[in-house]
């Protein structure tokens, strides 16, 4: 018996050999990733209402390792792991602050042209999903990775992106004729090589505990559609959108019956990126309507504009400064004062729908071989007053400068400083009419392969 049963072993290994010589189809694999160690220290003006909760110094470490497939057949396989943000590395590295085990899918998915069709490709996975308007609305880099079905191709010179996506699957047991659990968003972009492109995005929250703020239930419909434009004049690379957004949303306005809210606004954008000598200037300026009475539950239309973000709860490196809006070596730890273009923040969202109105200006330069310097500012506002504080629009002003030092063609190490002084309508001063100062000392060292 134990003979046939090696005679039987070995036949089905030849047999499974001999298949995989005449059906497996060559593959290249590509192992990269990002490895970086964020350190900053950060202090906070004192009185009375704010204490020392600002007052942070702390070491964090991301390690995201990559490997992609591609088959000979065109088919592609994609993964990405996030190890990071650990709270105990005495021993291992196991759980992040939450005690949430430290290791997780950032994204993953599969690529395939489609037979017949190869200008078009289908993907299917956890994507990163990124805007067409300067990450405003939702951006990849800051994790707006949902499960989509997405169709890549051309129509003529027209390039075409159009998926569904979810974005949060809910609890499959309340998923019934009556009860609806989850949160999705389509998408359909369309740009031409003269640098117009058109969007289409909308998403679908259903639910059942999502942000207060949006009401309770949530059930919250928001559309977008927009033009852009980049384009070059000389010199100057420039480029500029126009996007109206309208929805609706159920808020609990007495006891537990909701009522239905309407919202609609619009936001534009003007950005222009000059080179002086070798040095490259950039402006930046973003609009986006608001209404004081966004959260008002006696109120059943309102002006604001709305943007996915704030309803998933994510933000993007849309801006040029470092707390108000985040660059990459200040997203770790400290990223807590930002704000999205509907006014909506990382503490609070009291101000939600309140807007914004914000200018602001970079310069990145070469200081010697191997060693560059950026500096920028920002003024922020609402561009309408926050009922909660009935009178102020201020959000703040931050100035940011580092320095990046290349130490190897992939291994980079930044340093800088960041100071914002928040006004009396920034989310995390709100509340108690109070301004504040905060100071970020900051380095990133950070490898690229």
């Amino acid at each position: 018996m134990k003979r046939k049963l090696i005679t039987l072993s070995a036949m089905t290994l030849a047999g499974t050999f001999a298949l995989g010589q005449t059906q497996a189809s060559a593959v290249e694999t590509f192992w990269h990733g990002q490895f970086r160690i964020n350190s900053y220290f950060q202090n906070a003006s004192k009185d009375s209402t704010f204490g020392p909760g600002d007052d942070v110094q702390a070491s964090r470490l991301r390690f995201r390792p990559t490997l992609d497939f591609k088959f000979d057949s065109g088919v592609k396989a994609h993964i990405q792991l996030n190890i990071g943000h650990i709270n105990s590395n005495i021993t291992n590295a196991r759980t992040d602050n939450a005690g949430n085990p430290a290791v997780g899918l950032r994204h993953g998915y599969i690529s395939a042209p489609i037979p017949n069709y190869t200008d078009w490709t289908l993907t299917a996975g956890i994507v990163p999903m990124s805007d067409k308007f300067g990450d405003t609305l939702f951006s990849g880099d800051w994790d707006y990775n949902p499960l989509v079905y997405m169709l890549t191709g051309k129509v003529a010179d027209i390039d075409i992106r159009a998926a569904h996506g979810n974005l949060s699957e809910g609890s499959e047991q309340q998923i019934t004729s009556n009860a609806v659990d989850d949160l999705d968003q389509w998408f359909f972009d369309a740009d031409t090589k003269m640098g117009l492109g058109a969007s289409f995005y909308a998403l679908n929250d259903n639910r059942k505990s999502g942000p207060a703020y949006l009401g309770t239930p949530t059930q919250n419909t928001q559309d977008y559609i927009g033009v852009r434009y980049t384009g070059k004049a000389q010199t100057i690379d420039y480029n500029a959108f126009a996007v109206y957004n309208w929805g609706k949303r159920q808020v609990a306005a007495s006891g537990s019956n909701p009522t239905e809210r309407k919202n609609s606004g619009f936001a534009v954008k003007a950005e222009a990126k000059v080179p002086v000598g070798t040095a490259k200037i950039g402006v930046l300026g973003v609009y986006a309507s608001g209404d004081k009475d966004f959260q008002d539950a006696t109120k059943d239309k309102s002006s604001s504009f709305i943007t996915p973000m704030s309803v998933v709860g994510t933000t993007g490196y849309w801006g040029y400064t470092g707390k108000l809006n985040v660059q990459g070596p200040t997203d770790t730890g400290i990223d807590t004062h930002f704000v999205n273009i509907d006014g909506g923040g990382a503490n609070s969202s009291n101000n939600l729908g309140a807007g914004i109105a914000t200018l602001q200006a970079n310069m990145s330069f070469p200081i010697m071989p191997k060693l560059d310097g950026y500096l920028a500012a920002g003024l922020f506002t609402h561009a309408a007053k926050p009922t909660a504080t009935a009178d102020k629009k201020y959000i703040g002003t931050d100035l940011y400068a580092q320095v990046k030092y290349m130490l190897w063609d992939n291994l980079n190490l930044e340093a800088g400083i960041d100071y914002a002084a928040l006004g009396k309508g920034h989310p995390s001063t709100i509340s108690t009419g109070e301004s504040k100062n905060v100071t970020l000392l900051f380095s990133r060292l950070q490898l690229e392969f």
